[in-house]
């Protein structure tokens, strides 16, 4: 009978692999812990002004304008009441968006030299990127 000191490479590659199979299991599941973190909490709140202003826009038959307020730490649809107030190290900006007037529309609205999105009852918008800065 022979006596055996230390462990096999075969043991100690299984015990790595359970206990990297656990760590990947707790890093999964630690966000859910956890919870949103502000910016993310902001970004679904703005997704939900935005998606609020396309649907009443498209089932009200008239333009649903979304705009930065105070100074882009607000995105807000006045007409609806709807806003996402942001965290106060992130502010919005709106970037590429086009004026309305002709365009194809007839020049039924027209949006002031605030940056705006436009979303028209017709599913098409003004367009544009808004950024966090």
């Amino acid at each position: 009978m022979s006596t055996r000191s230390g462990f096999t490479l075969l043991e100690i590659l299984v015990a790595l692999a359970i206990v990297v199979t656990a760590w990947a299991g707790i890093a999964a599941a630690l966000p859910r812990l956890i919870g949103p973190s502000p910016a993310e909490r902001a970004a679904l709140a703005v997704e939900g002004v935005l998606r609020q202003a396309r649907e009443a826009a498209h089932e009200g038959r008239s333009p649903v304008t979304v705009r930065l307020q105070d100074g882009g730490r607000t995105v807000a649809a006045p007409s609806l009441g709807a806003r996402a107030d942001l965290p106060s190290d992130i502010v919005a900006r709106l970037e590429g968006v086009r004026g309305w007037g002709g365009n194809g529309h007839d020049g039924a609205f027209a949006v002031s030299d605030e940056a705006a999105i436009v979303f028209l009852p017709d599913g098409s918008s003004s367009g544009g990127c808004m950024t966090p800065r």
